[in-house]
């Protein structure tokens, strides 16, 4: 799977000016990132991927995200979407804790937010 996302990454970077070429206009802006206490990303990465080849600007936040980063970022950036990503069942309370903290800084009617829960072998 590793190997294979890399290939999809590679391709993209590849792929990318000449997508970009003819799509001079965004399809719009999305935050993503892992919440907070998971440092997982495969499943984030290749959802940024997709995202980026179907024309959106992505800035990705990387992994181990506070609820208080992504706030930030959404006021600062203004994103048409927020995706939040996880592995770990665990660290997922923390995806409602970001939404709840969006909703707490009257930003949440300003951004769709997308829950990425990308099971593992023991989910």
């Amino acid at each position: 799977m590793l190997i294979s996302a890399r290939a999809k990454q590679d391709g993209m970077a590849l792929l990318k000016p000449h997508l970009q070429q003819g799509n001079a206009q965004s399809s719009g802006k999305v935050v993503i990132g892992t919440i907070k206490g998971d440092l997982h990303n495969i499943g984030k990465n290749l959802v940024a991927l997709m995202l980026e080849g179907a024309g959106y600007e992505i800035k990705d936040l990387g992994t181990d995200i506070s609820s208080e980063t992504f706030i930030v970022v959404i006021k600062s950036d203004k994103p048409d979407i927020l995706a939040l990503s996880a592995l770990l069942t665990t660290t997922t309370p923390s995806m409602k804790q970001t939404i709840e903290a969006a909703k707490e800084a009257g930003l949440r009617d300003q951004v769709k937010i997308w829950v990425i829960r990308c099971p593992g072998r023991n989910s």
